[in-house]
């Protein structure tokens, strides 16, 4: 049962109480039967229909305090799921930040390395230079090569 059958059924046995003990002071005063059972059906129904007016602004009251429960968890579930996203965003901006982390020290490592075997190759280039250069024949001036054979001979032979 819902709240609004609940309360009908407390005014419905409200009033019936009502009714009840409005005929037993009737039938105790003894005054007129039709006069005093108009009137006690009057005020009955006068009861009544306030009973009836009040357990309607009742149920109102009450719907708008249910409507209004409603919409504070809605408001409240809205919050939280917005809070969820911006926690996986905030997250997944750090595991971003850190990963930008690792690839700019990798970065920065093949950068070292790179430097690092630049200079190496060219130390080796300036020591072909120095070994290819002028002052460095690798053949002695007394030999050379004869047009006719393959190996080196003696300069004066």
């Amino acid at each position: 049962m819902n709240t609004m059958n609940w309360i009908l059924a407390a005014a419905t046995l409200a009033l019936g109480a009502v009714a009840w003990l409005m005929s037993r002071k009737a039938a105790k005063a003894q005054v007129d039967g039709s006069a005093a059972r108009e009137k006690a059906e009057r005020d009955l129904q006068a009861r009544a229909a306030r009973a009836m007016e009040e357990a309607k602004a009742e149920a109102a009251q009450l719907r708008e305090q249910g409507q209004r429960a409603a919409e504070a968890l809605k408001k409240e579930a809205e919050l939280q799921a917005k809070e969820q996203a911006l926690a996986a965003r905030q997250k997944a901006e750090a595991e971003l930040k850190e990963r930008l982390a690792q690839v700019e020290k990798q970065e920065q490592k093949l950068q070292t390395r790179e430097e690092g075997l630049d200079k190496k190759v060219q130390q080796v280039e300036e020591k072909q230079k120095d070994l290819d250069g002028p002052s460095w024949n690798p053949r002695p001036r007394s030999w050379s090569r004869s047009p006719t054979s393959p190996g080196r001979t003696p300069a004066g032979s």
